[in-house]
Protein backbone atom coordinates (compact mmCIF):
# COMPACT_ATOMS: atom_id res chain seq x y z
CA UNK A 1 0.00 0.00 0.00
CA UNK A 2 2.92 2.39 0.56
CA UNK A 3 3.88 1.96 -3.06
CA UNK A 4 0.31 2.58 -4.13
CA UNK A 5 0.10 5.68 -1.97
CA UNK A 6 3.29 7.05 -3.50
CA UNK A 7 1.93 6.37 -6.97
CA UNK A 8 -1.28 8.22 -6.15
CA UNK A 9 0.58 11.13 -4.63
CA UNK A 10 3.04 11.45 -7.51
CA UNK A 11 0.31 11.24 -10.16
CA UNK A 12 -1.85 13.76 -8.33
CA UNK A 13 0.89 16.34 -8.10
CA UNK A 14 1.87 15.73 -11.72
CA UNK A 15 -1.71 16.38 -12.74
CA UNK A 16 -2.01 19.49 -10.62
CA UNK A 17 1.22 20.99 -11.89
CA UNK A 18 0.38 20.19 -15.50
CA UNK A 19 -3.02 21.85 -15.08
CA UNK A 20 -1.48 24.99 -13.62
CA UNK A 21 1.10 25.06 -16.39
CA UNK A 22 -1.48 24.60 -19.12
CA UNK A 23 -3.72 27.29 -17.64
CA UNK A 24 -1.05 29.95 -18.20
CA UNK A 25 -0.85 29.42 -21.95
CA UNK A 26 -2.40 31.80 -24.46
CA UNK A 27 -4.98 29.93 -26.55
CA UNK A 28 -6.35 30.68 -29.95
CA UNK A 29 -9.75 29.29 -30.86
CA UNK A 30 -10.47 28.27 -34.39
CA UNK A 31 -13.25 29.97 -36.28
CA UNK A 32 -16.34 27.84 -36.70
CA UNK A 33 -17.39 26.91 -40.17
CA UNK A 34 -20.99 27.79 -40.76
CA UNK A 35 -22.99 24.72 -41.72
CA UNK A 36 -25.94 26.14 -43.67
CA UNK A 37 -28.14 23.72 -45.64
CA UNK A 38 -27.83 24.13 -49.39
CA UNK A 39 -31.29 24.43 -50.88
CA UNK A 40 -31.68 23.73 -54.57
CA UNK A 41 -33.72 26.13 -56.66
CA UNK A 42 -37.20 24.68 -57.22
CA UNK A 43 -40.52 26.08 -58.40
CA UNK A 44 -42.26 27.88 -55.56
CA UNK A 45 -45.92 27.98 -54.60
CA UNK A 46 -48.17 30.65 -55.98
CA UNK A 47 -47.13 33.94 -54.25
CA UNK A 48 -50.63 34.49 -52.85
CA UNK A 49 -50.60 31.03 -51.28
CA UNK A 50 -47.15 31.69 -49.83
CA UNK A 51 -48.32 34.94 -48.22
CA UNK A 52 -51.38 33.25 -46.77
CA UNK A 53 -49.26 30.35 -45.53
CA UNK A 54 -46.66 32.60 -43.88
CA UNK A 55 -49.32 34.80 -42.27
CA UNK A 56 -50.93 31.73 -40.72
CA UNK A 57 -47.58 30.56 -39.39
CA UNK A 58 -46.85 33.95 -37.84
CA UNK A 59 -50.34 34.10 -36.31
CA UNK A 60 -49.90 30.66 -34.79
CA UNK A 61 -46.45 31.37 -33.41
CA UNK A 62 -47.56 34.65 -31.85
CA UNK A 63 -50.42 32.82 -30.12
CA UNK A 64 -48.10 30.07 -28.93
CA UNK A 65 -45.63 32.56 -27.47
CA UNK A 66 -48.20 33.53 -24.86
CA UNK A 67 -46.86 31.15 -22.28
CA UNK A 68 -49.36 28.99 -20.41
CA UNK A 69 -49.87 29.51 -16.68
CA UNK A 70 -46.83 28.57 -14.62
CA UNK A 71 -46.88 25.19 -12.96
CA UNK A 72 -48.04 25.29 -9.38
CA UNK A 73 -46.87 23.25 -6.45
CA UNK A 74 -50.44 22.59 -5.30
CA UNK A 75 -53.23 20.89 -7.26
CA UNK A 76 -55.07 24.20 -7.71
CA UNK A 77 -54.96 24.27 -11.52
CA UNK A 78 -58.42 25.05 -12.83
CA UNK A 79 -60.25 23.23 -15.58
CA UNK A 80 -60.46 26.39 -17.69
CA UNK A 81 -56.65 26.59 -17.76
CA UNK A 82 -56.51 23.02 -19.00
CA UNK A 83 -59.10 23.75 -21.66
CA UNK A 84 -57.22 26.83 -22.83
CA UNK A 85 -53.95 24.97 -23.27
CA UNK A 86 -55.57 21.90 -24.80
CA UNK A 87 -57.57 24.04 -27.24
CA UNK A 88 -54.42 25.78 -28.44
CA UNK A 89 -52.62 22.47 -28.81
CA UNK A 90 -55.51 21.08 -30.86
CA UNK A 91 -55.34 24.13 -33.11
CA UNK A 92 -51.63 23.68 -33.61
CA UNK A 93 -52.04 19.97 -34.29
CA UNK A 94 -54.65 20.73 -36.94
CA UNK A 95 -52.24 23.15 -38.53
CA UNK A 96 -49.52 20.51 -38.38
CA UNK A 97 -51.76 18.15 -40.30
CA UNK A 98 -52.29 20.77 -42.99
CA UNK A 99 -48.57 21.52 -43.11
CA UNK A 100 -47.76 17.84 -43.56
CA UNK A 101 -49.92 17.83 -46.71
CA UNK A 102 -47.90 20.66 -48.27
CA UNK A 103 -45.41 19.54 -50.90
CA UNK A 104 -42.13 20.09 -49.02
CA UNK A 105 -40.20 20.25 -52.29
CA UNK A 106 -42.01 23.45 -53.24
CA UNK A 107 -41.21 25.30 -50.02
CA UNK A 108 -38.35 27.73 -49.72
CA UNK A 109 -35.88 27.81 -46.82
CA UNK A 110 -37.85 30.44 -44.88
CA UNK A 111 -41.04 28.40 -44.99
CA UNK A 112 -39.25 25.25 -43.91
CA UNK A 113 -37.78 27.11 -40.95
CA UNK A 114 -41.25 28.41 -40.05
CA UNK A 115 -42.61 24.86 -40.04
CA UNK A 116 -39.71 23.75 -37.82
CA UNK A 117 -40.45 26.53 -35.33
CA UNK A 118 -44.11 25.59 -35.38
CA UNK A 119 -43.26 22.00 -34.44
CA UNK A 120 -41.04 23.24 -31.61
CA UNK A 121 -43.79 25.44 -30.22
CA UNK A 122 -46.21 22.53 -30.37
CA UNK A 123 -43.69 20.34 -28.50
CA UNK A 124 -43.28 23.11 -25.91
CA UNK A 125 -47.02 23.43 -25.27
CA UNK A 126 -47.48 19.66 -25.10
CA UNK A 127 -44.70 19.48 -22.51
CA UNK A 128 -46.43 22.18 -20.46
CA UNK A 129 -49.70 20.26 -20.62
CA UNK A 130 -47.99 17.07 -19.45
CA UNK A 131 -46.45 18.99 -16.55
CA UNK A 132 -49.83 20.37 -15.52
CA UNK A 133 -51.48 16.96 -15.64
CA UNK A 134 -48.71 15.36 -13.60
CA UNK A 135 -49.13 18.08 -10.99
CA UNK A 136 -52.76 17.18 -10.39
CA UNK A 137 -52.25 13.40 -10.21
CA UNK A 138 -51.88 12.27 -6.60
CA UNK A 139 -50.88 8.62 -6.99
CA UNK A 140 -47.12 8.33 -7.57
CA UNK A 141 -47.44 4.83 -9.00
CA UNK A 142 -49.72 6.06 -11.75
CA UNK A 143 -47.63 9.10 -12.64
CA UNK A 144 -44.00 7.97 -12.31
CA UNK A 145 -43.85 6.76 -15.92
CA UNK A 146 -45.09 10.20 -16.96
CA UNK A 147 -42.58 11.94 -14.71
CA UNK A 148 -39.77 9.86 -16.17
CA UNK A 149 -40.82 10.79 -19.68
CA UNK A 150 -41.18 14.45 -18.69
CA UNK A 151 -37.69 14.75 -17.21
CA UNK A 152 -35.82 12.44 -19.59
CA UNK A 153 -37.73 13.69 -22.68
CA UNK A 154 -37.47 10.11 -23.97
CA UNK A 155 -40.01 7.34 -24.40
CA UNK A 156 -38.02 4.80 -22.39
CA UNK A 157 -39.86 2.78 -19.76
CA UNK A 158 -38.48 2.85 -16.20
CA UNK A 159 -37.26 -0.74 -16.59
CA UNK A 160 -35.44 -0.02 -19.85
CA UNK A 161 -33.81 3.15 -18.51
CA UNK A 162 -32.81 1.23 -15.38
CA UNK A 163 -31.13 -1.45 -17.53
CA UNK A 164 -29.29 1.13 -19.62
CA UNK A 165 -28.08 3.04 -16.56
CA UNK A 166 -26.86 -0.20 -14.97
CA UNK A 167 -24.99 -1.12 -18.17
CA UNK A 168 -23.30 2.29 -18.19
CA UNK A 169 -22.38 1.98 -14.52
CA UNK A 170 -20.86 -1.48 -15.02
CA UNK A 171 -18.94 -0.26 -18.08
CA UNK A 172 -17.54 2.65 -16.06
CA UNK A 173 -16.45 0.34 -13.26
CA UNK A 174 -14.57 -1.82 -15.76
CA UNK A 175 -12.83 1.26 -17.16
CA UNK A 176 -11.91 2.45 -13.66
CA UNK A 177 -10.42 -0.92 -12.77
CA UNK A 178 -8.43 -0.94 -16.03
CA UNK A 179 -7.23 2.61 -15.39
CA UNK A 180 -6.06 1.73 -11.89
CA UNK A 181 -4.40 -1.45 -13.10
CA UNK A 182 -2.46 0.41 -15.81
CA UNK A 183 -1.32 2.94 -13.19
CA UNK A 184 -0.12 0.10 -10.95
CA UNK A 185 -2.59 1.02 -8.18
CA UNK A 186 -4.07 -1.99 -6.41
CA UNK A 187 -7.31 -0.59 -4.95
CA UNK A 188 -10.75 -2.14 -5.42
CA UNK A 189 -13.49 0.16 -6.67
CA UNK A 190 -15.40 -0.20 -3.39
CA UNK A 191 -12.40 1.17 -1.47
CA UNK A 192 -11.45 3.73 -4.08
CA UNK A 193 -13.45 6.66 -2.70
CA UNK A 194 -12.20 6.12 0.84
CA UNK A 195 -8.61 5.89 -0.40
CA UNK A 196 -8.86 9.07 -2.42
CA UNK A 197 -10.66 10.94 0.34
CA UNK A 198 -7.81 10.23 2.76
CA UNK A 199 -5.10 11.49 0.41
CA UNK A 200 -4.72 15.17 1.26
CA UNK A 201 -2.56 15.82 -1.82
CA UNK A 202 -5.73 15.52 -3.91
CA UNK A 203 -7.45 18.44 -2.17
CA UNK A 204 -6.66 22.05 -1.50
CA UNK A 205 -7.09 23.44 2.00
CA UNK A 206 -9.81 25.78 3.27
CA UNK A 207 -7.41 28.71 3.35
CA UNK A 208 -8.33 31.85 1.41
CA UNK A 209 -5.24 31.41 -0.74
CA UNK A 210 -6.12 27.84 -1.75
CA UNK A 211 -9.74 28.77 -2.45
CA UNK A 212 -8.57 31.54 -4.74
CA UNK A 213 -6.20 29.08 -6.42
CA UNK A 214 -8.99 26.56 -7.03
CA UNK A 215 -11.29 29.21 -8.47
CA UNK A 216 -8.58 30.35 -10.86
CA UNK A 217 -7.87 26.72 -11.78
CA UNK A 218 -11.49 26.14 -12.84
CA UNK A 219 -11.61 29.44 -14.71
CA UNK A 220 -8.40 28.70 -16.59
CA UNK A 221 -9.46 25.14 -17.42
CA UNK A 222 -12.68 26.50 -18.93
CA UNK A 223 -10.62 28.94 -20.98
CA UNK A 224 -8.33 26.15 -22.18
CA UNK A 225 -11.05 23.66 -23.12
CA UNK A 226 -12.00 25.11 -26.55
CA UNK A 227 -8.44 24.51 -27.75
CA UNK A 228 -8.56 20.90 -26.55
CA UNK A 229 -11.82 20.22 -28.43
CA UNK A 230 -10.93 22.19 -31.58
CA UNK A 231 -10.98 19.09 -33.81
CA UNK A 232 -14.23 17.65 -32.39
CA UNK A 233 -16.49 20.65 -31.73
CA UNK A 234 -16.47 24.12 -33.27
CA UNK A 235 -16.10 26.43 -30.26
CA UNK A 236 -15.43 29.86 -31.76
CA UNK A 237 -17.39 33.02 -30.87
CA UNK A 238 -17.93 31.86 -27.31
CA UNK A 239 -19.41 34.46 -25.01
CA UNK A 240 -17.82 35.19 -21.61
CA UNK A 241 -18.44 33.07 -18.54
CA UNK A 242 -17.60 34.28 -15.05
CA UNK A 243 -16.55 31.81 -12.37
CA UNK A 244 -17.67 33.08 -8.98
CA UNK A 245 -17.02 31.85 -5.47
CA UNK A 246 -19.81 30.92 -3.07
CA UNK A 247 -19.47 30.05 0.59
CA UNK A 248 -22.84 28.46 1.19
CA UNK A 249 -23.00 26.28 4.28
CA UNK A 250 -26.26 24.63 3.24
CA UNK A 251 -25.86 20.89 2.77
CA UNK A 252 -28.35 21.00 -0.12
CA UNK A 253 -26.15 23.31 -2.18
CA UNK A 254 -24.53 21.67 -5.21
CA UNK A 255 -20.83 22.41 -5.54
CA UNK A 256 -21.20 23.68 -9.11
CA UNK A 257 -24.25 25.66 -10.24
CA UNK A 258 -24.43 27.10 -13.77
CA UNK A 259 -26.71 30.07 -14.54
CA UNK A 260 -27.37 31.63 -17.90
CA UNK A 261 -27.99 35.37 -17.45
CA UNK A 262 -29.44 36.35 -20.80
CA UNK A 263 -27.93 37.94 -23.87
CA UNK A 264 -25.93 40.69 -22.21
CA UNK A 265 -22.96 41.37 -24.46
CA UNK A 266 -20.58 41.63 -21.51
CA UNK A 267 -21.71 38.54 -19.61
CA UNK A 268 -23.80 35.58 -20.70
CA UNK A 269 -23.33 33.09 -17.87
CA UNK A 270 -22.10 32.58 -14.34
CA UNK A 271 -20.66 29.41 -12.83
CA UNK A 272 -20.99 29.48 -9.05
CA UNK A 273 -18.53 27.23 -7.21
CA UNK A 274 -19.28 26.55 -3.56
CA UNK A 275 -15.95 26.79 -1.71
CA UNK A 276 -17.35 26.38 1.78
CA UNK A 277 -15.82 22.91 2.18
CA UNK A 278 -12.80 22.18 -0.03
CA UNK A 279 -12.90 18.49 0.93
CA UNK A 280 -15.84 18.23 -1.47
CA UNK A 281 -13.78 19.52 -4.40
CA UNK A 282 -11.13 16.92 -5.30
CA UNK A 283 -8.61 18.07 -7.88
CA UNK A 284 -9.12 14.95 -9.99
CA UNK A 285 -12.68 16.08 -10.84
CA UNK A 286 -11.72 19.64 -11.82
CA UNK A 287 -11.01 19.00 -15.48
CA UNK A 288 -14.18 16.96 -16.11
CA UNK A 289 -16.28 19.62 -14.42
CA UNK A 290 -14.70 22.32 -16.57
CA UNK A 291 -15.84 20.36 -19.64
CA UNK A 292 -19.34 19.73 -18.27
CA UNK A 293 -20.15 23.27 -17.19
CA UNK A 294 -17.94 25.32 -19.50
CA UNK A 295 -16.77 24.75 -23.04
CA UNK A 296 -17.80 22.62 -24.87
CA UNK A 297 -20.51 21.70 -22.34
CA UNK A 298 -23.35 23.77 -20.96
CA UNK A 299 -21.75 27.15 -21.63
CA UNK A 300 -21.33 26.24 -25.29
CA UNK A 301 -25.14 26.12 -25.50
CA UNK A 302 -25.42 29.57 -23.92
CA UNK A 303 -22.84 30.95 -26.35
CA UNK A 304 -24.71 29.58 -29.34
CA UNK A 305 -27.96 31.09 -28.15
CA UNK A 306 -26.34 34.48 -27.49
CA UNK A 307 -24.84 34.47 -30.98
CA UNK A 308 -28.29 33.91 -32.47
CA UNK A 309 -27.35 30.57 -34.01
CA UNK A 310 -30.72 29.06 -33.18
CA UNK A 311 -34.22 30.04 -32.12
CA UNK A 312 -35.74 27.66 -29.62
CA UNK A 313 -39.03 27.51 -27.78
CA UNK A 314 -37.23 25.99 -24.80
CA UNK A 315 -34.84 27.70 -22.42
CA UNK A 316 -31.63 26.12 -21.16
CA UNK A 317 -33.23 25.60 -17.74
CA UNK A 318 -36.26 23.80 -19.21
CA UNK A 319 -34.39 20.69 -20.28
CA UNK A 320 -31.67 19.34 -17.96
CA UNK A 321 -31.70 16.11 -19.99
CA UNK A 322 -30.33 18.12 -22.91
CA UNK A 323 -28.11 20.64 -21.11
CA UNK A 324 -26.53 18.56 -18.34
CA UNK A 325 -26.71 15.47 -20.54
CA UNK A 326 -24.69 17.32 -23.17
CA UNK A 327 -22.18 18.35 -20.52
CA UNK A 328 -21.69 14.73 -19.41
CA UNK A 329 -21.41 13.66 -23.04
CA UNK A 330 -18.58 16.13 -23.68
CA UNK A 331 -16.71 14.90 -20.60
CA UNK A 332 -17.06 11.34 -21.92
CA UNK A 333 -16.00 12.54 -25.38
CA UNK A 334 -12.78 13.84 -23.85
CA UNK A 335 -12.02 10.27 -22.71
CA UNK A 336 -12.72 8.90 -26.17
CA UNK A 337 -10.28 11.35 -27.79
CA UNK A 338 -7.66 11.20 -24.99
CA UNK A 339 -8.03 14.89 -24.12
CA UNK A 340 -7.45 14.55 -20.37
CA UNK A 341 -4.00 15.57 -19.23
CA UNK A 342 -3.49 12.52 -17.01
CA UNK A 343 -5.23 9.28 -15.97
CA UNK A 344 -6.55 11.13 -12.92
CA UNK A 345 -8.62 13.42 -15.16
CA UNK A 346 -10.16 10.35 -16.79
CA UNK A 347 -10.76 8.83 -13.36
CA UNK A 348 -12.60 11.95 -12.19
CA UNK A 349 -14.75 11.88 -15.31
CA UNK A 350 -15.66 8.21 -14.82
CA UNK A 351 -16.50 8.77 -11.15
CA UNK A 352 -18.74 11.76 -11.93
CA UNK A 353 -20.55 9.86 -14.65
CA UNK A 354 -20.98 6.85 -12.35
CA UNK A 355 -22.48 9.15 -9.74
CA UNK A 356 -25.16 10.39 -12.15
CA UNK A 357 -25.90 6.83 -13.29
CA UNK A 358 -26.25 5.66 -9.68
CA UNK A 359 -28.58 8.58 -8.88
CA UNK A 360 -30.80 7.58 -11.79
CA UNK A 361 -30.86 3.95 -10.66
CA UNK A 362 -31.70 4.95 -7.09
CA UNK A 363 -34.46 7.30 -8.24
CA UNK A 364 -36.17 4.52 -10.18
CA UNK A 365 -35.75 1.94 -7.41
CA UNK A 366 -36.95 4.27 -4.66
CA UNK A 367 -40.08 5.23 -6.55
CA UNK A 368 -40.82 1.92 -8.30
CA UNK A 369 -39.33 -0.80 -6.11
CA UNK A 370 -39.74 1.04 -2.81
CA UNK A 371 -36.09 0.83 -1.81
CA UNK A 372 -35.40 1.85 1.76
CA UNK A 373 -33.12 4.79 2.53
CA UNK A 374 -30.47 2.34 3.74
CA UNK A 375 -30.55 0.35 0.49
CA UNK A 376 -30.26 3.53 -1.54
CA UNK A 377 -27.47 4.96 0.64
CA UNK A 378 -25.37 1.78 0.40
CA UNK A 379 -25.75 1.63 -3.37
CA UNK A 380 -24.88 5.31 -3.87
CA UNK A 381 -21.75 5.11 -1.72
CA UNK A 382 -20.46 1.80 -3.08
CA UNK A 383 -21.44 2.15 -6.75
CA UNK A 384 -21.78 5.90 -7.28
CA UNK A 385 -18.82 7.17 -5.21
CA UNK A 386 -21.15 9.40 -3.20
CA UNK A 387 -20.21 10.74 0.21
CA UNK A 388 -22.64 10.08 3.06
CA UNK A 389 -23.93 13.64 2.82
CA UNK A 390 -24.26 13.43 -0.96
CA UNK A 391 -26.16 10.16 -0.69
CA UNK A 392 -28.60 11.68 1.80
CA UNK A 393 -29.20 14.67 -0.47
CA UNK A 394 -29.76 12.39 -3.46
CA UNK A 395 -32.30 10.28 -1.57
CA UNK A 396 -34.18 13.39 -0.40
CA UNK A 397 -34.30 14.73 -3.95
CA UNK A 398 -35.62 11.43 -5.33
CA UNK A 399 -38.44 11.43 -2.81
CA UNK A 400 -39.30 15.11 -3.22
CA UNK A 401 -39.02 15.31 -7.03
CA UNK A 402 -39.48 11.78 -8.41
CA UNK A 403 -37.93 11.24 -11.82
CA UNK A 404 -35.87 14.42 -12.02
CA UNK A 405 -32.55 12.74 -11.26
CA UNK A 406 -32.90 10.51 -14.31
CA UNK A 407 -32.55 13.48 -16.67
CA UNK A 408 -28.74 13.83 -16.82
CA UNK A 409 -27.95 10.19 -17.53
CA UNK A 410 -30.85 10.05 -20.01
CA UNK A 411 -29.24 12.87 -21.97
CA UNK A 412 -25.81 11.21 -21.92
CA UNK A 413 -27.28 7.93 -23.15
CA UNK A 414 -29.29 9.68 -25.87
CA UNK A 415 -26.32 11.65 -27.26
CA UNK A 416 -24.13 8.54 -27.19
CA UNK A 417 -26.80 6.50 -28.97
CA UNK A 418 -27.37 9.20 -31.60
CA UNK A 419 -23.65 9.46 -32.34
CA UNK A 420 -23.31 5.70 -32.67
CA UNK A 421 -26.35 5.41 -34.94
CA UNK A 422 -25.11 8.12 -37.33
CA UNK A 423 -21.55 6.72 -37.29
CA UNK A 424 -22.93 3.31 -38.25
CA UNK A 425 -25.09 4.73 -41.01
CA UNK A 426 -22.55 7.10 -42.56
CA UNK A 427 -19.39 5.09 -41.78
CA UNK A 428 -16.42 6.83 -43.40
CA UNK A 429 -18.52 9.92 -44.13
CA UNK A 430 -19.19 10.63 -40.46
CA UNK A 431 -17.91 14.07 -39.46
CA UNK A 432 -17.69 14.45 -35.68
CA UNK A 433 -17.38 18.24 -35.71
CA UNK A 434 -20.36 18.60 -38.03
CA UNK A 435 -22.46 16.25 -35.87
CA UNK A 436 -21.64 18.06 -32.63
CA UNK A 437 -22.14 21.50 -34.16
CA UNK A 438 -25.58 20.43 -35.38
CA UNK A 439 -26.57 19.48 -31.84
CA UNK A 440 -25.29 22.76 -30.40
CA UNK A 441 -26.98 24.86 -33.08
CA UNK A 442 -30.35 23.15 -32.66
CA UNK A 443 -30.63 22.88 -28.89
CA UNK A 444 -31.94 22.87 -26.36
CA UNK A 445 -34.70 20.51 -27.46
CA UNK A 446 -36.50 17.49 -26.03
CA UNK A 447 -34.29 14.58 -26.96
CA UNK A 448 -36.96 12.89 -29.07
CA UNK A 449 -37.37 16.10 -31.11
CA UNK A 450 -33.60 16.52 -31.46
CA UNK A 451 -33.36 13.00 -32.90
CA UNK A 452 -36.16 13.80 -35.34
CA UNK A 453 -34.53 17.03 -36.55
CA UNK A 454 -31.12 15.38 -36.92
CA UNK A 455 -32.69 12.58 -38.97
CA UNK A 456 -34.34 15.16 -41.23
CA UNK A 457 -31.07 17.06 -41.67
CA UNK A 458 -29.04 13.98 -42.57
CA UNK A 459 -31.73 12.76 -44.99
CA UNK A 460 -31.46 16.01 -46.95
CA UNK A 461 -27.64 16.03 -46.86
CA UNK A 462 -26.79 12.48 -47.89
Amino acid sequence: MQCSARAIQFTAWALFLSLLSACSQQLVTAAAESEKPAYSTRPRLDPKLIVAFENKIVETLLAAQKHPPKQRDSVGITLSEHEDLETRIQTLEQLSQRLSEVNQQLLNAENKEAIRLHHRQLAYLNRQLIGQRLNVTDQLGSRYVGLLSYYSTLTLSPDLLLDKAMERLEKNQEEIELLLHEAGIQVTTKRLLASLSNDQTLFLSDSAEDKHLYLNLISDLITAAPFAFAEQIATAKNKPIEVRALNNESSTQEQFVYHSVGDNAALTAVLNVNLNDMSKLPLYEAEAKSFIYGIPGMHQLTSSRAMGEYSAAFSLDDLPAFTLGWGLYTAALAREYNLYRSPYGELGSLMLESRYAARSIVDININRERWSNEQARTFLQEQGFETEEGARRTIDNSRQQPGKQTSAISGLLAFTSLAQAIKTKRRDNFNAKQFHQLIVSKGPLPLWLLEQELDEWYQTHD
